[in-house]
């Protein structure tokens, strides 16, 4: 951790609306929005799963703290398993493009003769 903190003294802070200027960012007000989007979708199937789960499938209203955290445990295994693919996939790349070019080293003597 130290190694990413500067050493230095901290620098005068500025006042209120110098700090909010970094919101002037579109690069900035687009991470907000984005983020303010991706809370909503989590908040809004809170709100539906819990009626469609006691109203309509039956579950028992005690039943649905369970229910919501494997809704959370499916969550991150989905995302976390989204990423081990996209990772696989580079990996499976690399390890055929190393493979092609180890082949092409091989055959280059004998295509030369």
């Amino acid at each position: 951790m130290r190694r990413f903190v500067p050493a230095g003294p901290a620098a005068a802070s500025g006042s209120v609306f110098g700090e909010l200027r970094v919101f002037a960012d579109r690069d900035v007000q687009l991470a907000v929005a984005l983020t303010a989007v991706g809370n909503l979708g989590v908040v809004a199937v809170f709100t539906y799963i819990a009626p469609l789960l006691t109203e309509v499938a039956g579950f028992a209203a005690s039943a649905m703290p369970a229910l919501l955290l494997g809704y959370g445990i499916g969550a991150v295994a989905g995302n976390a398993g989204a990423l081990i693919t996209a990772l696989g996939a580079a990996l499976a790349v690399a390890i055929l493009r190393r493979d092609r070019r180890a082949k092409s080293r091989r055959l280059a003597p004998a295509l030369a003769e």
